[in-house]
């Protein structure tokens, strides 16, 4: 089940990252200007099209404000997770 999991996140930051990046090229942004436009990292912007990142809510909002588009212009395509997250067992003592 973490397996199918983590192939499965993968696969959905994939997207996004690629929607990110295609976005960025489109409007001829450097990672260097999204990142100052949106006040975010430069880092954080390459971490993200690469699929390695989860954005939040609030980034997502200020990526889509910086680009342009609506919301749903970053999530285009990118496909609902149907896997969850594996459950975390806790032990007694609090261990886990």
């Amino acid at each position: 089940m973490a397996d199918a999991y983590r192939a499965e996140r993968a696969r959905v930051l994939g997207v996004f990252g690629e929607n990110l990046r295609g976005l960025r090229k489109q409007r001829k942004l450097a990672q260097e200007r999204l990142a100052e436009v949106a006040d975010l990292h430069r880092n954080e912007i390459g971490v993200l099209e690469r699929g390695q990142g989860e954005p939040g809510l609030l980034t997502l909002l200020i990526l889509a404000d910086a680009l342009k588009v609506p919301l749903r212009g970053l999530t285009e395509g990118v496909p609902a997770p149907r896997e969850h997250r594996p459950a975390r067992v806790v032990m007694p003592g609090g261990g886990t």
